[in-house]
This record gives structure tokens, sequence and C-alpha cells, in this order.
């Protein structure tokens, strides 16, 4: 059994990883240690008899949101009956991944380490924090965390490891004289889906792929991508779809070439690792496209394992400084001002050429990228629409074209009829599914995916019979209220919507559709920021400060509800302390008591945001 078990919940794979990082130096010391698992598939009733140490990794979905997988294990700790001494003989740690452009940063973390010492548990290291805003500070945060997890279990730290190298997560055995080889190169094709591993992840085809910015203006291409789901799949406004995307050719082709793989060579692979992308058995070019992430940008933790592959001593001395607390700075500049891949991280140290069953341990596996859906289940049956911004960037290395992010580049380059490899999720913005007050969504740029799924959504419901309850809450204010069915616009009348956009002939999105939904009543209001277009740029706060006359009003209705999404950083924040002004100049309060009622709009899930 092991004298550790790692717990881990995850939404897009990102602490299955993290719990992997850890476990694997691990086996060091302990060849008994069993993999990971998932919080899904243990049973929370059995930590009251756990021996082991056991090592919590949970994420944070969205706006303080558990993964999905945890929410059943979390509300079987939240049970009331629970006494203070239930866990009295559990030892834990808790690793958080979250991301500090959201106010409530690592709260799955926070709160399951708060209610397992409510329970009686003893925490035998302080929580570790990570946040994916700053991956220098969560590479050394893990270091010292993983070298004192050492000290506690084995009294021994990171640097005095008996092995250098870990054993391989996997084993690789070739399959002669079989050729299984998918004909897919720059996306998957109608042969590819084989070689996708099975998993939650199904298929679609793509319908159209066309552009939504002005093509000539350099920097600006946003993509509306069209998928024809070839199973039924049921989402609701808000959900989001993760797209597994693929390597480009000529990037696989190097790093084969550069690696001596044989592409054409097929292999069956087993191990304790984690789920890979592909089926097995499965080509060597397959895996590459499919489950290494080549494009990636190379962590400190990446680095120290590699350093214990280099055969050149100089080499070999260059990636531990690079991995140290000492060359924190110098990788930066090599990794991140430079935009250096992982791929080509094998090509700046060429004595370091580990095999394929230490390098699918070793290079990061592709992750899904996580979109916001922009359409709705019921307005186009069998279809999910994508509104992606394409991401291209130079760096400051001479002789090099200009990159492109990976999904990017998969996303700009499909054609009718490509196959796609999906999931849809919940996510975290929950929208009305009955009558409620007034609404007001602020979605610059690509942020108005969701708002566009979810007015499109409650534009194909003609009709719906009020809940008892919002009659008996309502009927006296409402003298639309009657006891028959009448028409959904009467309810959701209240929609406001505010979007930005650089210039209104460049990016404004979906521009004919919401000018449509307003003129049609549909859509109560919609305010546009192009903060381009004067010498003073102009965004979506500074339009929602110039209508705070007709948002205070809303603002402090009781079932008032706001939804923010776009580009994390400086938006939301300054999106957030509009709407705090308004209430202080509207009801003559201190912005402290401001910020407190936005505050209790979060908790009560009034005040939503997704960000990214």
């Amino acid at each position: 059994m092991g004298s550790c078990l790692i717990l881990y919940a995850t939404q897009s794979g990102d602490a299955e990883d993290m719990a992997v990082r850890i476990w694997s130096p691990l086996r060091c010391f302990e060849d008994s240690l069993g993999p990971p698992v998932s919080m899904g598939e243990y049973k929370p009733a059995a930590l009251a008899q756990e021996g082991r140490l056991v090592l919590f990794v949970v994420s944070t979905t969205g706006d303080g949101v558990v993964p999905d997988e945890m929410k059943i294990f979390w509300r079987i700790l939240l049970n009331k009956n629970l006494s203070n001494t239930a866990l009295a003989d559990l030892r834990y740690c808790v690793v958080g991944l979250g991301d500090s452009g959201y106010d409530l940063f690592n709260a799955a973390a926070r709160k399951l380490d708060k209610r397992l010492l409510s329970l009686g548990a003893t925490q035998c290291l302080q929580p570790v924090l990570c946040d994916a805003a700053d991956p220098v500070a969560t590479d050394k945060a893990m270091g010292e965390f993983q070298s004192s997890l050492l000290k506690l279990l084995y009294g021994q730290t990171s640097d005095t490891s008996p092995e250098t190298i870990p054993p391989p997560l996997y084993a690789v055995k070739a399959t002669p004289g079989v050729n299984n080889e998918s004909t897919a190169t720059m996306k998957w094709s109608s042969t590819a889906s084989a070689g996708v591993s099975a998993g939650r992840l199904s298929m679609a085809s793509v319908i159209s792929n066309t552009g939504l910015s002005d093509p000539s203006v350099e920097g600006r291409d946003v993509r509306h991508v069209k998928l024809k789901t070839i199973e039924p799949t049921d989402y609701s406004p808000g959900d989001v779809v993760y797209i597994y995307p693929r390597n480009p050719s000529q990037a696989v082709e190097s790093f084969l070439d550069m690696m001596n793989l044989d592409g054409h060579q097929v292999v069956e692979i087993e191990g304790q690792g984690p789920s890979l992308n592909v089926n097995s058995p499965c080509s060597i070019r397959e895996i590459v496209y499919g489950h290494m992430d080549l494009l990636g940008t190379p962590s400190r933790r990446f680095m120290e394992k590699l350093s214990a592959y280099a055969v050149e001593e100089r080499e070999r001395e260059r990636l531990s400084y690079l991995a140290s607390e000492e060359g924190s700075g110098e990788l930066y500049q090599y990794a991140v001002s430079e935009s250096r891949s992982t791929a080509l991280v094998f090509r700046d140290f060429p004595s370091v050429r580990p095999g394929l069953s230490d390098l699918l341990g070793l290079v990061p596996r592709l992750r899904p990228r996580a979109f916001s859906i922009a359409s709705s289940a019921r307005a186009t049956p069998g279809e999910v629409h994508i509104c992606a911004a394409i991401v291209r960037y130079r760096t400051s290395l001479p002789n090099l074209p200009e990159r492109v992010g990976l999904c990017s580049a998969f996303l700009s380059q499909l054609d009718p009829n490509d196959l796609v490899p999906f999931r849809v999720t919940r996510g975290t913005l929950n929208f009305p599914t009955e009558p409620c007050g007034p609404v007001i969504m602020v979605g610059p740029g690509t942020g108005i995916a969701p708002f566009r799924a979810f007015l499109l959504h409650s534009n194909r419901v003609d009709t719906v019979r009020l809940p008892n309850l919002y009659q008996s809450r309502y009927k006296n204010d409402d003298p639309f209220l009657t006891d028959a069915p009448f028409p959904f616009s009467s309810i959701f009348q209240k929609f406001k919507l505010f979007f930005g956009c650089r210039r209104e002939a460049e990016d404004f999105l979906f521009k004919e559709e919401l000018n449509s939904l307003e003129s049609s009543g549909r859509l109560s209001l919609l305010v546009t920021a192009f903060s381009r277009e004067q010498r003073q740029k102009v965004y979506v706060q500074d339009k929602i400060a110039s209508h705070s006359t007709e948002l205070a009003s809303v603002l402090v209705h009781d079932n008032a509800r706001i939804y923010v999404a776009g580009a994390a950083g400086a938006m939301p924040k300054a999106v957030r302390r509009a709407f705090e002004k308004i209430l202080a100049a509207h009801l003559g309060i201190s912005n402290e008591e401001a910020k407190e009622r936005i505050r209790n709009m979060v908790a009560k899930r009034r005040y939503q945001e997704e960000c990214w």
C-alpha cells in the first residue's frame, strides 16, 4: 500500500498532473507506493480508518467551485452528523491549484483544509496554494513542499534521493509486423479516431470555420468554429467544451528526427502513469501528435528531470542550474521571455536523448483547452460552437518565425468534415432557468461566448408556466402574472449586455445578431465600448460608469444577477470596482460597504465571473 495516499480532484487535468509530479520522486524511496487516485473513485468513509498520510491535490474551477469529481466526496464531508473527532486519526496535507485572477483564489483547497481540521484531522504540512498566474513561484513552492514531504515520510530530502532517475512510469513494447499508424497529419481525420483514448471523449465533425474579425488587421483573428456532434450531446448556457488539439505536423516530424524515433513503429504501452491521450497499441507518430506537449513552456521541474539524462557534464550542470532557485531568473528569460518550447529544449541540449518510455513521463502531456460554449442546444440541436481568438506572437530569439499557440494553430487550420475530440462539462456560470430579476452581462472580446449562448437559448423558449414560488413572491408586483402560459420575453425582459473590443469595424463579434436581439426586444440594452476609436481608450468599465443612473436601480434589486466573462487580469477587477462605485454613490454608503454588498452577491451566486 505504501506510506502515502495521493488523492486528486481535477477539471482539466492540471491537478492529476501535479499529483503525478509529487508521486514520481517518492517511488525512488518506496516501490510499493501506488499511483494517485481520483477523489471520484475513493470512498470518503475510508478516511476515518486510513493509516497512511493522505495528500490532497485539488484544483479550483472558476469562482471558487470544486471540480466535478470532488462534488460527491465534498458533500459527504459536509454531512452535519459528522462529529469534530470523526477524522481524528487522519494525517493529511493539501496542495491547491488556482488562479489569483479570481477573488476566491484556491477556494476549494482552502475549504477542504478547513473542513478536515474541523473534523479532527491532523495537518502535517502547511497547505501549498499554487497560482497559475505565477508559474515561477509555483515551481519554487512545490520544490520546497517536495523536500518537506520527503523528510516527513522518509527522513530524506530531494537532494539525497537514492536514485537519480525514478523508474519509468510506462513500459513500452514494440509490436513487430503491425502497422496501425493513422494517416492524420495536421489535424484529426476520419482514420485518426482510432488513436483517440476512449475515456470521456466524444467526436465532432467541423461544419464551418469562419472569421469573426477583419482579416486585414494584423494580430486580430477571432474564429467561429461550428461543430456537429456525432453522438447526441446536451448542454446548457454557461457550459464549457474542452477541445483536444494535436501538435503541428512540422513540429512532430522535427521531434521524431531529433530524438531518432521511428514514427511508423507501433507500440503497446502499459504503466502506472496518467492515462494517455491515445489508445494502445498506437504508432509512435500518433503518440507524439496527440499526447506530448511539444510547444508548451518548459518548467523548472522539467529542467530538473532532464538534467539526469544529460550525458555531457556541461549540459547537466546547465540544466541543474536552470532548475535551481539561483537560476530562476535565467530560466524565466530562457523559457518565458524568449518563448522556448519543450521541443526546443531538446534541441539546445543534444546530449539529452531519453528513450520513449522515459519521454512519456518527462514530456508533459497535451492538455485540452477549455472554451465557453457559444451556442444553444435548443437553437442549434446537435451543434457546439466555439468563439476563439487565435494567439500569435514573436519571440526575442533571432531567426525564429512567428509563433502560434498550439490550440490556435489546431483550430485555425480546421476544415469542414475534420474530426475534433471534445468533452462538455458544467461551466462556472449558472444562468437562470426560471423567471428572475434583471440580468447584467459584461463580456468584452471572446467573453461574449457564454452570453450569446444564453441569449440564443432564451430566444428559443416561446412560453413557460411560472413556478408557484415566483407567483407567490411577485404576484403583487407583476401585472403580467396569470395561471396561463405566457411569453418568455415578458419575464426575461431585463437583459443588459456590455460588450467591448478595439474597433467596431475590426472585431465587433456577432454584431448583426446582437443588434437584432436588441431591436426585437430580446435584449433590453446593448452597450458597446470600442477602446481604440477615440484618443482616450474606453473600456466596458467606463461604459458601466456612464450608465450608473440606469444600473443603480438594477443593482439594488433583490434578485438582480451580474455575469462577467473574458480575459483575466485588469478587466474583472475594474468591472467590479465600477459596480461598487455605483452602489456607494446611489446608496450613500462607504466604499467598503459597497464591496461587502458585492461580496454578498458573490456568495449568493448573484455575481459570477468566468475569466481566463
